[in-house]
């Protein structure tokens, strides 16, 4: 691959750089150069709770701007965040379950490991499961950050497959999780 004329856009709280890139792919030659952009973004951490006393796992509803255009605006979600500098994607679960649901989970699984948008970002996003137990909630849930209005949701196990079913739920690492604990049951 080779690298040509890389700028810098943006740079905030995203970067986003351009560059001429040309590489060759498996026996097709070399292709390019390419004008491509990318968005330069930390990875994410997010980890679906589940309440096997009660049978339900714990979601959070939140607004997200990127959606309001479009619909719905406040999404249905497993507990996410990103992973801040020197921290390990199952720190930031721990850390976001924590910050978002007032929930530790127990010891983690890893049930992806995925690129949500890789046509132009480097995020990556770590989702995984853990179990919850609510009589040691830390606090009542719904966010320590002043700026973030969450609301906790909780799914019994039974009403899962038909919540998929309806498309209710918008957000990919939410519906991956969640089909992901289907295919456990």
């Amino acid at each position: 691959m080779k690298i040509e004329n890389q700028n810098c856009l943006f740079d905030d709280y995203l970067k986003i750089e351009s560059a001429e890139i040309s590489f060759e792919f498996k026996d097709q030659g070399i292709s390019g150069p390419h004008r491509l952009m990318r968005l330069n973004r930390r990875d994410a951490a997010s980890v679906l709770l589940i309440d096997a006393i009660h049978r339900e796992v714990v979601l959070v509803e939140q607004f997200r701007w990127p959606t309001y255009e479009k619909g719905p605006g406040a999404l249905l979600e497993i507990v996410a965040g990103v992973v801040e500098e020197g921290e390990k994607p199952e720190e930031a679960a721990h850390r976001e379950a924590i910050e978002e649901a007032g929930l530790t989970p127990g010891p983690l699984t890893l049930i992806s490991l995925c690129y949500p948008t890789p046509g132009y970002s480097t995020e990556r996003s770590f989702i995984f499961a853990g179990t919850i137990d609510h009589s040691k909630a830390v606090h009542k849930g719904g966010g320590t950050d002043p700026g973030e209005h969450i609301e906790i949701v909780r799914i019994p196990f039974d009403e899962i497959k038909s919540l998929l079913a309806s498309n209710r739920l918008q957000d990919a690492k939410t519906v991956i999780a969640l089909q992901w604990f289907l295919l456990q049951s």
